[in-house]
């Protein structure tokens, strides 16, 4: 019997894992286990633990303090779960650790894995983000990892530079692919406060944005002057910031914006399936999460990233990069959401995360773990 641990921390990278663990599970040769903490369990990022507990129950619930956003407490969060997921690991030996992405909760997985000689499964290594620490955090949890399952080849041949092994690297595509066009058919009722703008506002654009704090561009100004001279057109829907150092004084400055704007809203979480529901209604996404890079290519949505966190990704045609300055946030605002953009992007149907079939990527995880 192979023990697998599926270790995550929030909301976005178990929505990408989901529909892997549901055919991990299929699999009477594989025990599956989910260690569940960070974020999911933090009532005022969405506590996304009940979506998992509704659809698994084979569950490690480790609860951890998320709700500073300082340099110093991001230390303890990876001190906190390097302690609790070794002392796990030391009481429950496990065949390999399964994680995703970038963020630093999944570097002290890995971390707590490599002190306890357990083999890590890392899945979206090899991609690049200049703006952020996730960028090195990546690489470092590579590094750690034993297999690889990038999202194209340009990250596969990264990781082959970074010295890991060639046959040691399959490259699976974006997985939350795999379940979007579900997600998008949920029917999750609308938060009344969109049903209140749709009232005023026949188009409005979903605005997310993170701090950058690898670069201290961190700075939300721009974004909410640029959008101040759409008012009239659109309204805005905003979601929160990541509790990355910075996330709280943006979270603020939006929550002023939109006291002052009677078009504008702010949904802290809008939760797996009504993020992909309500990004499909918008007529465009705007800002600097790494969703608008991999996601609303499956879902045809005009998208402007504002640079500089996700310099370095890879991207589909209908994702526009703009600097951090009003002047040029506007003019990609006018870009995006011209009916002639709409056009190229719905005609361009290649879709470089385009992910490949689950029952593919499942078979490859067991030759590796029976090698």
């Amino acid at each position: 019997m192979n023990k697998i641990l599926i270790c995550t921390s929030n909301r976005s990278e178990y929505t990408v894992l989901e529909p892997l663990i549901s055919e991990l599970n299929s699999h009477e040769e594989i025990q599956v286990t989910i260690y569940v903490t960070g974020s999911h369990l933090d009532s005022t990022r969405g506590n996304s633990l009940t979506e998992i507990v509704d659809r698994f129950t084979n569950l490690v619930i480790k609860k951890i303090d998320v709700d500073e956003t300082s340099i110093q407490h991001q230390c303890q969060i990876i001190s906190q779960i390097v302690q609790n997921l070794g002392l796990y690991l030391e009481t429950y030996p496990q065949n390999s650790i399964l994680v995703l992405g970038d963020r630093i909760e999944t570097f002290a997985f890995t971390t707590a894995a490599n002190l306890l000689n357990t083999k890590v499964i890392h899945f979206s290594g090899g991609d690049t983000s200049l703006g952020s620490r996730d960028n090195q955090f990546r690489d470092l949890i590579s590094l750690q990892s034993s297999y690889h399952f990038p999202k194209i080849l340009r990250h596969r041949e990264k990781l082959i530079s970074l010295g890991i092994k060639p046959e040691h690297i399959t490259v699976s595509g974006y997985l939350a692919g795999l379940t979007i066009k579900n997600r998008l058919a949920s029917s999750v009722p609308l938060p009344k406060s969109l049903q209140n703008l749709l009232k005023i506002k026949s188009e409005f654009l979903m605005v997310t944005f993170h701090p950058c704090e690898k670069t201290n561009d961190s700075d939300v100004r721009p974004l909410l002057t640029a959008l101040s001279k759409f008012e009239r057109r659109f309204g805005f829907l905003f979601t929160a910031a990541n509790s990355d150092p910075g996330g709280r004084d943006i979270n603020n400055q939006i929550i002023d914006f939109c006291k002052m704007n009677n078009g504008s809203i702010y949904i802290p979480q809008l939760g797996r399936d009504l993020f992909l529901k309500v990004a499909n209604m918008a007529t465009a996404v705007i800002g600097n999460s790494s969703a608008g890079i991999l996601e609303t290519k499956f879902i045809n949505k005009p998208t402007l990233d504002i640079m500089p966190r996700q310099a370095g990704r890879d991207l589909n045609e209908n994702v526009i990069p703009v600097a951090n300055k009003a002047e040029d946030i506007s003019g990609g605002i006018e870009t995006v959401t011209s009916s002639r953009f709409l056009k190229s992007v719905i005609e361009n149907s290649e879709n470089i995360y385009e992910p490949k079939a689950v029952q593919m990527i499942v078979k490859k995880i067991l030759s590796y773990v029976n090698h």
